[in-house]
């Protein structure tokens, strides 16, 4: 991993001089089973409200609205979609987005098609386009989940974690923002999650930031945001994270 642990955090975690950012995750303790962080949340809730689960998600079913929308594309416009996604990483091919904009003219209410839009700025770099297509889209899809995802993404990017809460409302659990009764696909919880463990690293809830991470690890421990929360973990001071071991592993607190 990047960041430098000390010699203490090193020792205490039993961890090898230069540890993957995954070995720091698990001797930590965020690798556990998100019941049992679900637990923890409950006696220490850092003022907010107790977690709403479980979250009820799909490999492939989504009965969001918006997502269903998808499905009026025919059959030539799923084929181009689908090259598209797949494309969609350096060097990203000189056509891409003019394909896109064609697909966005002729569905222009499908959420999806512009939500990609603001994956493609933000690969791209290009950081004033990425924050104004996330918000152009939540205007006009209010409560997209992967736009206000995208939204939030750019203030946190931008060290601007303070903006996060009026993005999903104040809601700071997927249920809460999106809809209680419906089924979310597994990238959604991923995205959502990974940006609220982020976030609460920022507002100083690390309990809640654990838990988000094991919740969104539980589901795909290949995410790759992951690498990237273990270094943020990494960075906090050693009186924290040696705190913050205790509290994810009870039993090896000392007797007082």
């Amino acid at each position: 991993m990047k960041t430098a642990l000390s010699e203490t955090v090193r020792q205490h975690f039993r961890l090898p001089a230069n540890p993957s950012a995954a070995a720091f995750a698990e001797a930590l303790g965020l690798q556990q089973e998100p019941g049992l962080m679900y637990l923890l949340t409950q006696r220490h809730p850092e003022n907010l409200a107790v977690t709403h689960q479980p979250v009820k998600y799909h490999e492939q079913v989504m009965t969001s609205a918006y997502d269903t929308r998808l499905s009026k594309l025919k059959p030539e416009d799923q084929r181009t979609l689908f090259t598209l996604r797949n494309t969609l990483k350096a060097p990203v091919p000189a056509d891409w987005l003019p394909q896109l904009q064609a697909l966005q003219a002729r569905y222009p209410d499908v959420p999806a098609l512009f939500s990609l839009e603001s994956t493609y700025h933000r690969l791209q770099q290009d950081f004033a386009q990425w924050r104004s297509s996330a918000e152009a889209t939540l205007e006009r899809f209010p409560g997209y989940l992967y736009a206000a995802c995208h939204l939030a993404g750019w203030f946190l990017y931008h060290n601007q974690p303070e903006a996060v809460g009026s993005v999903f409302n104040g809601a700071f659990e997927i249920q809460a923002f999106a809809g209680e009764d419906r089924v979310f696909h597994k990238n959604e919880v991923v995205s959502f999650y990974s940006l609220m463990a982020q976030y609460h690293l920022y507002s100083q809830r690390f309990i809640r930031a654990a838990f988000c991470y094991s919740l969104v690890y539980s589901i795909d421990p290949k995410a790759p945001f992951l690498e990237t929360l273990a270094e943020i973990f990494a960075q906090l001071p050693e009186k924290v994270l040696l705190q913050l071991y205790l509290f994810l592993h009870p039993a090896r607190r000392r007797p007082a």
